[in-house]
């Protein structure tokens, strides 16, 4: 995984490049709304890019203080997203849009 937010990094730094030098080619013909554009194309990816650094930078402090639990003995156990929660939310709307109570009040909204 690490890998591939490597390849990411590497991949939005090119696009970062190449906004850049499409940036200098504009200015220098002087077609300045190309160069706005590709302006606000490397503004934005240099926020993803800073993005990606923050994160890096977060999940490396949790490493470091998981690793520093551990050599103190502390157990930790991540848990996982339940992702079964997000579906019986969904579920218990259809649920309750099945009952006979919301029917009924569908029926008295209809005929006010």
């Amino acid at each position: 995984m690490e890998a591939k937010n490597l390849e990411n990094d590497g991949v939005l730094k090119k696009n970062a490049l190449k906004a850049a030098i499409y940036l200098y080619d504009a200015i220098q013909s002087d077609d300045y709304e190309s160069a706005k554009l590709e302006m606000e194309e490397l503004n934005f990816l240099i926020k993803r890019l800073k993005n990606r650094k923050t994160r890096s930078e977060r999940l490396q402090m949790l490493t470091d203080v998981v690793i520093e639990m551990k050599a103190r003995g502390i157990k930790i156990d991540f848990a996982k997203s339940a992702s079964f929660l997000k579906n019986e939310e969904k579920n218990a709307v259809e649920k309750y849009h099945n009952t006979a109570l919301y029917r009924e009040l569908d029926k008295k909204r209809q005929q006010a």
